[in-house]
């Protein structure tokens, strides 16, 4: 048997190669016949010898192929031989022939991106059972949400189907062949389907909870980078909160109560306060008590007077006109990250 499974969409390729290899796994040692072969490492004599092995103590061998058919497509294209290989590309032609008399308990599996043509695709497609996973648009990936099978029997509503597209995916778009918004969109479902419990319902206002848990998350991330003094990371989740829709205003008030929760705990480092006296004033305890108090015993007073000027001075340039919002927000994460890198160098 060959399977092709190929497509932009590698979430739903992955997961219809893990129900495959349940199916094949009838006797429970599918597992150790299984061979994972990766184009540009593998020579064709190499394939071959994996399919032609017996399986052992089982009754089914399983051959993975990756990115064979997309390789072997482009090096014949441009006329060049296989670096990893040194075989000219015409030569894996011969597959077309092997798979008619390879053993019948072996199983081989071509997984790809997308596939356009090429003789080696071309040849092995008769003979083969396709699956291709296109790329998801808006609505297509609302119907994948509402027909997605979720642990303890869960369903979700057309409407929170819909939120939770439009909130999850804008900041996936661009990401390439590799990564695309299933993937997202899979993770946040478990965790909704873990938070309505057996048998419920996932409505629009378990959507914007969950996600809004998420976003003060990601907020404590931004300040927790500033403070850390790693501009770049600190940028970078700026602008993923962007995409996400958060308002900016909202950032910067994270941001200020967050230098406001560091010069607390500074003056109090200062006259004294042993750390639990300080998670007791700002209601912090665990980890997130360690990291404040680690970050501000790294800050001087002086250097957060200054870092809260900056604050000020960031609402008053967007205000003003002399910046967009989204400029004097990125000018000002980056001068306190920059700040806190440089004392913290000091």
């Amino acid at each position: 048997m060959l399977y092709i499974f190929c497509g932009p969409d590698s979430f739903s390729r992955r997961e219809a190669l893990q129900k495959l290899k349940a199916e094949l796994n009838a006797d429970g040692v599918l597992e150790t016949n299984t061979v994972v072969l990766r184009a540009g490492d593998a020579t064709l004599a190499e394939v071959m010898a994996a399919c032609d092995t017996a399986p052992f103590l089982g009754s089914i061998r399983l051959v993975i192929v990756e990115g064979l058919l997309r390789t072997q497509r482009g090096q014949a294209r441009r006329g060049k031989k296989s670096a990893a290989t040194e075989e000219a590309p015409t030569s894996w032609s011969t597959l077309v022939d092997y798979v008619d008399r390879k053993p019948a308990t072996t199983v081989l599996v071509l997984v790809d991106g997308e596939v356009l043509g090429g003789d080696l695709f071309t040849g092995l497609r008769p003979r083969a059972t396709v699956a291709n996973f296109p790329a998801l648009k808006d609505a297509q990936l609302r119907t994948w949400v509402l027909q997605r099978e979720l642990s303890g029997g869960v369903k979700i509503d057309s409407r929170a189907a819909y939120l939770l597209v439009q909130l999850t995916c804008a900041q996936e778009r661009n990401r390439g062949d590799d990564f695309n918004e299933t993937w997202t969109l899979a993770s946040e479902l478990e965790k909704l389907a873990l938070y309505v419990g057996h048998g419920g319902t996932i409505r629009e206002e378990d959507v914007r909870e969950l996600t809004s848990a998420a976003r003060e998350q990601k907020g404590w991330a931004l300040t927790d980078a500033m403070a850390d003094g790693k501009a770049l990371p600190a940028i970078r989740i700026l602008r993923e909160l962007e995409v996400q829709g958060e308002p900016l205003q909202r950032a910067l008030a994270t941001i200020a109560g967050r230098y406001r929760r560091l010069a607390i705990a500074r003056e109090m480092l200062d006259g004294g306060a042993g750390e639990q006296v300080i998670g007791q004033r700002l209601g912090l305890t665990g980890f997130a008590l360690e990291r404040l108090v680690d970050q501000a015993s790294r800050q001087s007073m002086a250097g957060l007077r200054a870092s809260f000027a900056r604050i000020v001075r960031a609402d008053l340039d967007h205000k003003s006109g002399m910046y967009d919002e989204d400029v004097a927000m990125a000018l000002l994460v980056y001068d306190l990250a920059a700040a806190s890198g440089n004392r913290r160098a000091a």
